[in-house]
């Protein structure tokens, strides 16, 4: 199934840095402030603020960013061995795999267990990633509402959705020929880690739903 990777709004700020050589990055206001002091000619105040502000308005968070295929989800099993030592395991399979699932995703195994909580987990295999050149809002999106009927999609979800199609500039609804699509919403650290080829696997509560 294709998908979106949306940028939630909380912070930190995801900055796209590609045009000074660098890559996606994560900043606070805090170390935005902190750049300027780090400059071999320090920035008057004024100018200094400006260019955080404008660095915050250009800030990915809240905004679509990327498409990926999801080529598939894998159960991971929550197993204690006699009280000693808690683990996942991943359909069945050897431990070498939970350990790929492991750096995949970017976790440590407690992280796993603690974001787990006992319960079930689901890797969410992300291939295929196309950043956007332009990034899009979320009311590009096209969602249900209760009638069955189309409407734009008033906000990102907390976990993910299904969308069917996006609005052009006219306001006509172009729906996916190829059915709907997932749209995942990501924190800024884990996005930035997706778009710089860091992180392939993304850790959830539950699998998709068919639609």
């Amino acid at each position: 199934m294709n998908g979106y990777i949306c940028v939630t709004k909380a912070k930190p700020y995801l900055l796209d840095k590609r045009q000074q050589g660098r890559k996606f990055e994560i900043k606070t206001k805090g170390e935005l402030n902190k750049e300027n002091d780090d400059l071999p000619c320090r920035w008057p105040s004024s100018v200094a603020s400006k260019e955080r502000e404008r660095q915050i308005k250009t800030a990915l968070n809240g905004l679509v960013v990327a498409s990926f295929e999801l080529s598939k989800i894998q159960e991971l099993d929550f197993v204690v061995d006699e009280g000693t030592y808690n683990f996942y395991i991943a359909d069945g399979c050897p431990m070498s795999e939970i350990k790929k699932i492991l750096k995949e995703s970017c976790l440590s195994d407690d992280e796993l267990i603690s974001y787990g909580g006992g319960r079930a987990l689901f890797a969410w295999h992300i291939d295929g990633l196309e950043i956007l050149k332009d990034p899009l809002k979320t009311a590009n999106f096209a969602v249900r509402d209760g009638n069955g009927s189309f409407k734009r999609m008033p906000r990102a979800p907390q976990s993910y959705c299904h969308v069917y199609g996006t609005y052009s500039s006219d306001g006509s609804l172009i729906l996916f020929e190829d059915g709907p699509r997932i749209f995942l919403s990501v924190q800024p650290q884990w996005a930035c880690k997706i778009l710089n080829g860091e992180k392939t696997i993304e850790i959830r509560h539950k699998a998709t739903k068919e639609e």
